[in-house]
């Protein structure tokens, strides 16, 4: 990656916690994500700037020009709530699908769970530490969340580990701007 001048990677031989049926406004008993991203921030992360909480399938998207890290600093809480929104590939495709071919959208739009960029040394960090996608409650909900930037959660990019990502129940419509983003940062295909 242009620009990248080092990298850390955390290995941990444990398996990633109980895939749970979380009511809402409870906290996911995933201890082990938990915890290897609270290491993460106390360790090599707490010097950073901004940091950014996504997972390999999912995209943020913003205005050109505009940083979500620099809409995580200028929040006085030093986070940005993220909204997220699936996209997906064709309808006739099958099977797992890379970024790129994720440029069709449900109708109406079907939304998923946010991210979060947050600085570590932030408020909301200090006060609350790091979480998947709920940290703080109702403070992240009323002061963290910004419309500006989106999360794209690609619904058929992964390997299937959770049941359902290759069938879609929605009726979808090709974006034609998700489809210039795509082409633009993956070319055909990627």
């Amino acid at each position: 990656v242009r620009g990248l001048k080092q990298a850390l990677i955390y290995s941990a031989p444990f398996p990633y916690g109980p895939a749970d049926k979380s009511a809402r406004m409870d906290v996911s008993p995933r201890f082990f994500q938990t915890s290897m991203l609270n290491i993460a921030r106390r360790d090599a992360l707490d010097q950073a700037r901004a940091v950014l909480s996504i997972d390999i399938d999912e995209l943020v998207v913003g205005p050109e020009g505009r940083s979500v890290y620099d809409a995580a600093v200028a929040n006085r809480l030093g986070m940005a709530t993220i909204p997220g929104h699936w996209v997906y590939p064709a309808p006739n495709h099958e099977g797992p699908a890379p970024q790129s071919l994720h440029t069709y959208r449900a109708v109406p739009d079907a939304k998923t769970n946010g991210k979060w960029c947050m600085t570590p040394r932030g408020l909301m960090s200090r006060g609350f530490g790091w979480a998947v996608h709920k940290i703080g409650g109702v403070v992240q909900v009323l002061f963290t969340r910004q419309n500006e930037f989106q999360l794209l959660h690609c619904r058929s990019c992964s390997t299937g580990w959770k049941t359902g990502r290759y069938t879609n129940l929605h009726d979808l419509a090709e974006d034609p701007q998700l489809s210039a983003l795509m082409s633009r940062h993956f070319g055909d295909g990627a």
